[in-house]
């Protein structure tokens, strides 16, 4: 039951980590620090926010219970891929832990869901998105070296 309800949001979830990492793989001007990327997620949860909302705040004790922290993980992943093109390329130099490509997907993978924790209005999670952006993309560069 719960899947059926959820069902849509997951494959709308699937194919944008797709496109992600097609566009991180194949292009050399990729940048997910702009203000696209930021909007791209205002978009994504208001196109799904009855199934975001679900899987983020009442999938306890449902197979997706897990939801935040599996994309948390795979945030992660895709983040440390990232650093690699980055790194062979010759722009990433720093070393970063697994814990802490963690804590950094973390962050950034909660802030995006207080979108749905505390009903924004889209007008408010423009404003949050903007705050996240501010906050965290330049720490971002500096770490990827962009």
């Amino acid at each position: 039951m719960f899947f059926s309800l959820v069902k849509n949001t997951l494959d709308a979830f699937h194919s944008v980590a797709a496109s992600s990492t097609y566009q991180m793989e194949s292009e050399m001007e990729y940048n997910p620090f702009d203000d696209d990327w930021a909007m791209l997620w205002v978009d994504f949860i208001y196109k799904h926010y009855a199934g975001v909302k679900l899987l983020i705040c009442c999938s306890k004790g449902s197979a997706y219970e897990n939801f935040e922290e599996d994309l948390i993980r795979k945030e992660a992943e895709v983040n440390k891929e990232y650093a690699d093109i980055l790194r062979t390329s010759g722009k990433m130099k720093k070393e970063i832990s697994d814990m802490q490509w963690h804590i950094l997907a973390t962050a950034y993978v909660h802030l995006i869901f207080e979108v749905v924790r505390h009903d924004m209005t889209r007008e408010e999670a423009i404003g949050h998105m903007q705050f996240v952006r501010d906050l965290l993309y330049p720490g971002w560069r500096q770490i990827y070296g962009l």
